[in-house]
C-alpha cells in the first residue's frame, strides 16, 4: 500500500504547487491587453484583495507612493475605474509607468512589490527624522478626547474645520483640518451627531506657532489595528505664543476614518495624539520633511498588508 500511496501524495502536492504557480498574470503588451487582464484577474479576487490590487496599481501608475493620498479611503467603484485607466487624461503616460512593473506578474506579486517599496521609502524617511522628537518635545499635547455629540440645537456658531485626507493649503487664521469645509451652522440650527476631537496644546518653544501637525490614533484593546488614524492639522486663529497653553476643539467632517459612524458606539477606546510638526508665523515648518506624505505611505502600506 505504501508503494501506491506515496506517489499519489506526491502527485497531489505537485498539482497544488502547479495551481499556485499558475495564478493569472498581467499582460501589459498594450493598454487594451492590460485592461482585459485586469478585468479577468480582479474577477477572481475577493473585495479586499481587489482593493489592495487597485491601490498598488495606482501607486505604481502615479510614480510616487505619496501622491496617491487618500486612496485607501476612496470609493471602491472610483478606485476600480482609476486602476483601469478608463476616462483618465493621458492614460498611455500612466500605462507606460505600469508596464515594466506589472507585466508577467500576478496580483499577489504586485501587492507584495508595492508594499515592500513603501517599506523602503518609509524606513528612509524615518531615518532622516532622527532627533526630531527632541526638537518637538517642548510642544506638549494634554487631555486628548474623541467623542460623538448627539443631536442638539446649536446655540453658538461653530468654526468650520477639515479632517486631513490629503495635504491642503489655506489662508492664515483659518482652521484647516480636512477634505471638505463645512460652513459654520447658524445659531439655533439643529446640528446632527458628529465626532469631536479635543485637546490642549502648550508652546514650550521660544517662537510663536501658527500651525500644528498632530498624528492621531483611536484604538481598543480587542483590535490589533486602529479604528481610525491620520494627521490632524490645526491653524491657530491667533498665533500660540511661547509659554501659552490653549484648548483646541475640532468638529470632524467629511468622509474619512474619523467620521465612520461605527466609532460612535466604541466603548473604552484609547485616543492618542503626537506632535509631528509645527509651523511658525512665517509659514516655515520646524521639520522640513513632508510628514503628511510619510503618514500617507504608512496608511497605504498598512492597507496593502492588511488581512
Amino acid at each position: 500500500m505504501k508503494a501506491v500511496r506515496t506517489p499519489t501524495f506526491v502527485v497531489l502536492c505537485c498539482l497544488a504547487l502547479t495551481a499556485c504557480d499558475h495564478a493569472q498574470t498581467f499582460d501589459a503588451s498594450s493598454l487594451a491587453a492590460y485592461q482585459k487582464s485586469l478585468g479577468e484577474i480582479t474577477a477572481q479576487l475577493n473585495a479586499q484583495d481587489q482593493r489592495k490590487l487597485e491601490i498598488a496599481l495606482l501607486t505604481l501608475a502615479v510614480g510616487n507612493a505619496a501622491d496617491t493620498n487618500g486612496l485607501q479611503a476612496a470609493n471602491p467603484g472610483s478606485l476600480a475605474v482609476l486602476a483601469s485607466l478608463n476616462g483618465v487624461a493621458n492614460p498611455q503616460t500612466y500605462f507606460d509607468r505600469l508596464r515594466p512593473r506589472i507585466n508577467g506578474r500576478s496580483a499577489a506579486e504586485i501587492i507584495r512589490l508595492v508594499a515592500s517599496e513603501l517599506d523602503a521609502q518609509i524606513s528612509l524617511t524615518e531615518s532622516q527624522l532622527a532627533g526630531v522628537e527632541k526638537l518637538l518635545a517642548p510642544v506638549v499635547i494634554d487631555h486628548p478626547r474623541y467623542y460623538w455629540t448627539g443631536d442638539k440645537v446649536q446655540s453658538q456658531p461653530t468654526t468650520g474645520v477639515r479632517v486631513l485626507s490629503q495635504p491642503t493649503t489655506g489662508g492664515k487664521g483659518q482652521r484647516q483640518i480636512t477634505i471638505k469645509v463645512q460652513s459654520p451652522p447658524a445659531a439655533g440650527v439643529k446640528v446632527p451627531s458628529q465626532p469631536t476631537i479635543e485637546f490642549s496644546v502648550y508652546n514650550g518653544t521660544k517662537n510663536a506657532i501658527s500651525r500644528i501637525y498632530v498624528s492621531g490614533a483611536l484604538t481598543t484593546r480587542d483590535r490589533p489595528i486602529p479604528w481610525a488614524k491620520g494627521i490632524i492639522i490645526h491653524s491657530f486663529e491667533r498665533s500660540l505664543q511661547p509659554g501659552e497653553q490653549v484648548p483646541v476643539v475640532i468638529r470632524a467632517t467629511g468622509t474619512n476614518s474619523w467620521t465612520d459612524i461605527r466609532l460612535a458606539a466604541l466603548y473604552d477606546a484609547d485616543f492618542t495624539l503626537k506632535v509631528i510638526n509645527i509651523e511658525n508665523t512665517n509659514g516655515e515648518r520646524l521639520v522640513p520633511l513632508n510628514l503628511d506624505a510619510l503618514e500617507v505611505m504608512r496608511q497605504k502600506r498598512d492597507a496593502l498588508r492588511g488581512s
